[in-house]
Formats: structure tokens, C-alpha cells, sequence
């Protein structure tokens, strides 16, 4: 993908201040590089799955490149919440340096939930995990006070990573994915004055049919 074929919603690795658009966190400086969040495509689904599986994460749960490429492509087909951002490998061709995969009221129908977060190695700790998860806080929170995840109790540093967020663990699932593993519950409330915590039932945004927590 060209340069040339970018949205508008630019962000920057390195942000001075920010704006948001259409619910979408977007930083401006006047130089360096940039990164779009953006809609994953159906052609970012191969670059997806190798930046995936090429975390210690992935292979400790014993994922495969035609489990996780199933599972991205039925998402893709349900219209799922599935964002990637793109960074410029060269002044011309930009990759994938990252993706998130959140359910509005995808946890028990009523918070929201990230289902799935993914940062390519080479672009970590520049922004691109915060910045895709604004995105996601954006979208999740403009329609419930909650978002939930999990974590595997051996990812010391995404449990540090959410924690610096204002993510807190509130209990933990053994066995849930991989046996011997416990699945960590993270939690994020957001307060807001002068309003009452609603309940909704039943009102399930449609990208719910594209994951499950």
C-alpha cells in the first residue's frame, strides 16, 4: 500500500498534541513519521498473522497461521471491529505495524472488550499499543463505562503495560485457553458525573458477531 492511499486520520510515533476524529484518538506534529489507524483489509490478513505468531506470546499458546487466519477472515466477513496501524517501512510503502480487535458490549453484553492486541517487534515501544488502544477506549467507551480484557499470567509486560493504562485486575480464569495458564481480568471504569450508570440489554453493537470474549 502507497502513501498515496492513507485516509485522513494520521498519527504520528512521536505526538506533541492530540485531537480526536470520528472517534479516533489523532496526534499532529509538523515532522517525523507518521502512522494511520485504519480498517483492517482483507490483504493485511497475511502480515497480520506473521507479526502475531512471531510473538513469544502466540507460540506459548500454540497458535497456527490457519487457526489465527480463520479467525481474522470470519471477523472481516462479520463487519468485527478489527483495526490495524499502518507505519511507513519505506517513503513509499507503508506495513503493518500493529493491530487491535475490540467487541462493543462484547463483555456479557453489556461493557466493552478487547479481544486482541498486536504490536510487529520492531515498532514497539514507540506509541503504536497506545495509540491503538485510544482508538479502541474511544469506540468502547462512548457506549459503556467498562472495558474488559484478559492476560495471560505469564505476560508480565502487557499486565505492566495495562496497569499504566488505569487497567486493574479484578480476577483471574485457570485453564481458559492453555492448560497451566491463567487468563488475567482486567478491568477499566469510566466515571462520569451527572450521569447514571445505564443498563442495556439486547442492544449489542453488530460487531459483536465478529468475536467472542
Amino acid at each position: 500500500m502507497t502513501r498515496e492511499d492513507r485516509p485522513a486520520s494520521v498519527m504520528p510515533l512521536r505526538p506533541s498534541r492530540q485531537s480526536k476524529l470520528w472517534g479516533v484518538i489523532v496526534n499532529l506534529t509538523e515532522n517525523g513519521p507518521s502512522v494511520v489507524i485504519r480498517p483492517m483489509r482483507r490483504d493485511d490478513v497475511a502480515a497480520t498473522v506473521a507479526l502475531a505468531l512471531a510473538t513469544p506470546l502466540w507460540q506459548r499458546h500454540g497458535g497456527t497461521p490457519a487457526a489465527l487466519t480463520a479467525r481474522l477472515e470470519e471477523g472481516l466477513a462479520a463487519s468485527a471491529a478489527i483495526w490495524v496501524a499502518d507505519a511507513p517501512a519505506t517513503p513509499e510503502v507503508s506495513q503493518i505495524a500493529g493491530f487491535v480487535w475490540y467487541v462493543v458490549r462484547g463483555a456479557f453484553q453489556r461493557s466493552g472488550y478487547v479481544m486482541l492486541l498486536g504490536v510487529a517487534d520492531q515498532y514497539r515501544r514507540q506509541g503504536i499499543g497506545r495509540m491503538l488502544m485510544a482508538h479502541a477506549e474511544a469506540r468502547l467507551f462512548a457506549e459503556a463505562d467498562d472495558i474488559f480484557l484478559l492476560v495471560s499470567d505469564f505476560n508480565t509486560p502487557a499486565q505492566r503495560f495495562y496497569r499504566q493504562l488505569g487497567y486493574a485486575q479484578i480476577g483471574a480464569i485457570p485453564d481458559y485457553i492453555t492448560p497451566g495458564v491463567a487468563e488475567l481480568i482486567f478491568r477499566k471504569r469510566q466515571f462520569r458525573q451527572g450521569r447514571p450508570h445505564e443498563q442495556s440489554f439486547g442492544t449489542a453493537e453488530r460487531t459483536t458477531r465478529g468475536g467472542k470474549p
